[in-house]
């Protein structure tokens, strides 16, 4: 049996993880608060994977309670990274007490969303769907659906910034206006795979949320293009 979900999101979680440390290579260089967001949310993003999908590869495949646990802390992980992303665009715009706020209510938020999933909490549920192992976190729908607005506004602020950006620069400065091209798009993956993820399937069948890990995956690769362009061009 193998588990689809798990292995893309390990692989996920592997190309979040080397964008992170590009950003961070370059962050040491200008240390700008923007660019802090955007690495903290790559940070972020690929510790959720970790704890969601490699954890299915290395635990135990008949312990639903220790894989569901897991999947209780993933969701913090992943509302820090939402919060970092929803707050970058006031970054740039020059915000920066606008941003504070915005994190600092997301992070309230996601403390109260934590102890819920505690209290509601259930074993993951282990389906074997055309030869493929997918463990279903199993908590109240409206969470879901919750969690995916938030994905969804902060994929949907995040790509707008990057292609308006991308689309200034044309004819001024064809590098910045690829990066940002391919920044905007990767980002904008993230709107699809939250619109399948988390509202489109708010039960958390295997097919959405396959549909959903692999979309991220181009996501991440486009962004992944766009953060290492100018090395390949060197």
């Amino acid at each position: 049996m193998r588990g689809l979900v798990a292995i893309a999101g390990t692989i996920n979680a592997l190309v979040s993880l080397a964008i992170a440390l590009r950003l961070y290579i370059t962050y040491r260089q200008s240390y700008s608060e923007a660019q802090g967001h955007f690495l903290l949310f790559y940070l972020y993003f690929g510790v959720f994977y970790l704890y969601f999908a490699t954890s299915q590869l290395v635990l135990p495949n008949d312990n639903g309670l220790l894989i569901g646990i897991f999947h209780v802390i993933s969701y913090f992980f992943l509302y820090l990274a939402i919060g970092y992303m929803m707050s970058f665009p006031l970054i740039i715009a020059g915000r920066k007490i606008a941003s504070q706020r915005l994190l600092l209510l997301v992070f309230i938020f996601n403390i109260i969303f934590l102890a819920l999933r505690v209290i509601y909490f259930a074993p993951s549920q282990k389906e074997i769907i055309n030869q493929y192992l997918y463990w279903r976190p199993i908590f109240p729908v409206w969470m879901r659906i919750v969690t995916g607005v938030f994905a969804l506004v902060a994929g949907a602020s995040a790509s707008t910034l990057f292609l308006i950006q991308g689309w200034k620069q044309r004819g001024k400065n064809s590098s910045l206006c690829r990066r940002s091209l391919w920044l905007g798009a990767g980002t904008g993956m993230f709107i699809f795979a939250s619109l399948l993820s988390f509202i489109a399937a708010p039960s958390g069948s295997f097919s959405f949320v396959a549909l959903a890990t692999l979309l991220v995956l181009v996501g991440l690769l486009s962004v992944a293009r766009g953060v290492y362009y100018r090395i390949r061009e060197a």
